[in-house]
């Protein structure tokens, strides 16, 4: 019983403190606690907070319609959420607008966690922040979306809560960045974690001095130009817990990928750092980073390279050396994974925390045969034969891709032991380049595992085809070869009609298959 009433973590026990001022009268909580013949009600308010909460949150958070149905369950508990400000401190605009006003005055004084979340254009939008403004002095979390004709209300609505603010999250409703001005920056003395998206600029080109910031997400904010801005920044803030970059639309050009003169720089170390995600940042920006950064042991690093065949230079001057020193920080024993998917295609060290990208419009290009054995031996050789698997299940490309792509894996991934695809007659003609030979036709002769995923397009004469092949294959090994193992995974939406048959077919189970019925968002 103790075990589950402290059960709740340091941090939602400050969040949902009880007011434990003396009143001033008996309040009817009070008098309810006294009266009340429940062992329940009996405990301290604490722990009766602390029971409730952990039944009710969700995600961190208690809904309002949760609050609500404790509200209903009795008037012992009605009247315990009603004179408990700690249930009343998160504010949403998508409550009910005549909750907005409890919420300020049955929170007391406590400090408030504020969502509005809805579009700016919205009338709903303006009439929230102008309800909250007159508390804003008490806000510590303020999450919000912003346009250019809302701007002004958010600005006044943070200036207000310089003081107490410690988590800022602002983004644009639309996915085109814009610009900010305003934000009092320099007087977010408090902030702590910062969240920007959808904002093309920030004006305060120092806006992290002077702070503590622990986790910062910035996507398609345009603050990459240049490299020794992303050193300053890390070097102002060695309390670094968690760091995301992502720069959505690709506004780099040629200028902007080359190699930039640097200031003098000591190690730069991230004692605290657990997870470091750069997305569409130069290669050359990137090596920068790694050169000069000393991540944690256990900090996970994902980067996407953004010029992974610059047109000017070659790819190797920076590709090349940026996984040489991601292996030199996290030394991939135990194989690498190379994922494609349509846009992008992925190396990644799992148990070591590393995952590296490359944008596939490289891929594009024509032959594309030749397009993926560049791709794949531009990776330093030693690099190159830790590949021990592939993932495709998620890349969609031309009718042909498919077996261009397998074809450069068995030429320059020879220690490939895991492969997975989709499972229908394209990446099935791809993987055995003439069925009529049977297992002698499959490029991809060293695999231990092959997992294939239905898809939209699966048939069942797809698993039919599956099935004579592996029967071709039983009958060629006759144990002179390491056996295979076969996963068919088969999302809920598509195993039913011919698909649903077709995997009770006889002939299949006998051959042993491991099928997973999962279900999918």
């Amino acid at each position: 019983m103790a075990d589950m009433l402290f059960s709740c973590s340091k941090r939602r026990l400050r969040r949902y403190q009880v007011n434990t001022a003396p009143p001033k009268q008996p309040s009817k909580m009070n008098s309810l606690c006294i009266t009340s013949r429940s062992p329940f009600l009996s405990l301290p308010q604490e722990i009766i907070l602390m029971i409730l909460l952990d039944v009710v949150e969700e995600e961190g958070e208690i809904s309002w319609q949760e609050r609500t149905r404790l509200q209903l369950i009795c008037r012992a508990l009605r009247d315990f959420v009603n004179f408990t400000p700690s249930f009343w401190s998160q504010i949403s605009v998508s409550e009910p607008k005549a909750i907005w006003q409890q919420h300020l005055d049955k929170s007391s004084q406590l400090e408030l966690t504020v969502t509005c979340d809805c579009p700016p254009r919205e009338e709903l939008h303006a009439s929230f922040l102008s309800t909250i403004l007159p508390h804003a002095h008490r806000i510590c979390s303020l999450t919000c979306s912003i346009d250019d004709n809302s701007s002004e209300a958010v600005v006044e609505v943070t200036t207000h809560a310089a003081s107490t603010l410690r988590d800022l999250s602002l983004f644009y409703d639309e996915r085109l960045a814009r610009r900010i001005d305003g934000i009092p920056f320099d007087d977010l003395l408090e902030l702590e974690t910062l969240e920007l998206s959808g904002i093309f600029t920030v004006r305060e080109p120092m806006w992290w001095e002077g702070r503590v910031l622990r986790v910062v997400k910035l996507e398609n904010v345009n603050w990459v130009y240049e490299i020794s801005t992303f050193l300053d920044f890390l070097e102002a803030n060695d309390q670094l817990e968690s760091f995301h970059y992502s720069l959505l639309e690709n506004i780099l050009d040629q200028d902007d990928l080359a190699p930039q003169d640097l200031p003098s720089y000591d190690t730069i170390v991230l004692p605290n750092l657990t997870h470091f995600f750069v997305y569409s940042i130069p290669a050359f920006h990137l090596l920068t980073i790694l050169q000069h950064v000393s991540f944690p042991s256990d900090a996970q690093i994902i980067a996407t390279v953004g010029d992974s065949f610059p047109t000017e230079e070659p790819a190797a001057d920076f590709i090349v050396p940026v996984m040489n020193r991601l292996a030199a920080l996290r030394p991939p024993s135990s194989g690498i994974t190379l994922r494609f998917d349509t846009d992008e295609a992925f190396l990644f060290a799992e148990n070591k925390r590393w995952e590296l990208g490359f944008y596939n419009d490289a891929l594009n290009l024509q032959p594309r045969g030749e397009a993926y054995r560049t791709f794949l031996q531009q990776i330093p050789s030693e690099i190159r034969a830790l590949i021990s698997s592939a993932n495709v299940a998620h890349m969609r490309p031309g009718a042909d891709d498919p077996a261009l792509l397998v074809k450069a894996l068995s030429q320059d991934a020879d220690r490939l032991s895991m492969f997975e695809c989709l499972l229908d007659e394209t990446w099935l003609s791809a993987l055995w380049m003439d069925k009529s030979r049977g297992w002698d036709g499959f490029r991809l002769p060293k695999l231990d595992w092959i997992f294939f995923n239905v898809c939209e397009t699966s048939t069942a004469a797809d698993i039919s085809t599956l099935i004579n092949l592996l029967q071709a294959r039983s009958a060629t090994v006759q144990d002179k070869m390491h056996s295979l193992d076969v996963t068919i995974t088969v999302p809920i939406q598509y195993d039913e009609g011919e698909i649903q048959v077709a995997l009770k077919e006889p002939s299949l189970l006998n051959l042993e298959p491991h099928i997973e019925h999962i279900t999918t968002d």
